[in-house]
């Protein structure tokens, strides 16, 4: 410790002290001055250092509660140069794809705040590599690094909502895609959705088109700001594709999800009640004989109600 050695008292100097026999200030009488000065400054700075702690303890560092502005993929931008529009497209759908499954997975426990950070950044790594003027308008990776803190009290909570934000933007890049595409001199590919039935692949190029209306209304309502609407019908969307069904039951309920949509996206004078109790008893009525469907009204259902009950 060079100067900042303590040399404590002898036992005698300090059986003196306390005998009444000269003080205890008296017993550091031997240490030299110097060194007394070294020492009674370095307990200063750890005094000034615990205190500094114990401020930031009761403030969080701001980098823990960052919130994220409202943001939206720009109108205009082009793919990178020697990238093709199909397999981009492709891309954006399986990491899409990935991140709903991690959302899922975050919202009962069985992921942790490290797989969002690594999908985050696989996200920002493709909009990055495969587009020009898309980017992430804030900076999810630190966010999610915080997590690490002891002063975030449910790291796994603190993940799912940064993972929503940005599946949320990459959701709207995805209704994008065809004018980017378009905007780089490539012609925009047949919209496709491809899932999975009953252990078969079903291609539902037959539906694509009336999927592809769902997402822009969605997204539009996302837009004007009302998100838990916008991932409810996302979510009746998708569990109506992912239950395994007829193709006649399945385009009715599409219908549903779709008119729920339009009239979710129209002014709240403008909606027929008795239109849109049918669509949701429609729906509610098919959720008995499908298990994802039933998970997405067990979930989503009070919004719904609340919007059209």
């Amino acid at each position: 410790m060079g100067d900042l050695s303590y040399y404590p008292p002898s036992t005698d100097s300090v059986d003196n002290a306390r005998q009444g026999y000269g003080t205890y200030r008296d017993a550091h009488q031997a240490l030299p001055y110097k060194r007394r000065r070294h020492l009674e400054g370095a307990v200063q700075a750890l005094h000034d250092r615990i205190k500094e702690t114990c401020q930031l303890l009761r403030q969080p560092p701001g980098e823990l509660l960052i919130v994220p502005p409202e943001t939206h993929p720009p109108r205009h931008a082009q793919l990178a140069q020697g990238h093709l529009g199909r397999l981009v497209v492709g891309d954006l759908a399986a990491l899409v794809a990935k991140g709903a499954d991690l959302e899922e997975r975050l919202s009962t426990g069985r992921a942790d705040w490290s797989e969002a950070l690594s999908w985050v950044q696989e996200a920002d790594s493709l909009l990055k590599s495969s587009m020009r003027g898309v980017r992430l308008l804030f900076d999810a990776e630190k966010s999610i690094k915080a997590c690490r803190s002891p002063l975030v009290a449910d790291p796994r909570l603190l993940a799912r909502a940064y993972t929503v934000f940005v599946l949320s933007y990459l959701r709207e890049v995805q209704t994008r895609m065809p004018d980017y595409i378009e905007a780089s001199g490539q012609q925009a590919p047949e919209p496709q959705v491809s899932m999975t039935f009953s252990g078969g692949t079903f291609i539902g190029g037959q539906f694509a088109a009336r999927i592809s209306n769902i997402h822009s209304t969605v997204a539009g309502i996302h837009q004007e700001g009302h998100v838990d609407v916008a991932e409810a019908l996302r979510a009746l969307q998708q569990a109506v594709v992912a239950d395994s069904m007829d193709d006649d039951r399945r385009s009715d309920l599409l219908d549903n999800v779709e008119y729920l949509a339009q009239a979710a996206a129209a002014p709240a004078g403008e909606r027929n009640r008795g239109l849109t109790r049918a669509a949701v008893g429609a729906l509610t009525a098919a959720a008995a004989g499908g298990s994802a469907l039933s998970q997405a009204l067990e979930s989503w259902g009070s919004v719904l109600h609340r919007l059209f009950g």
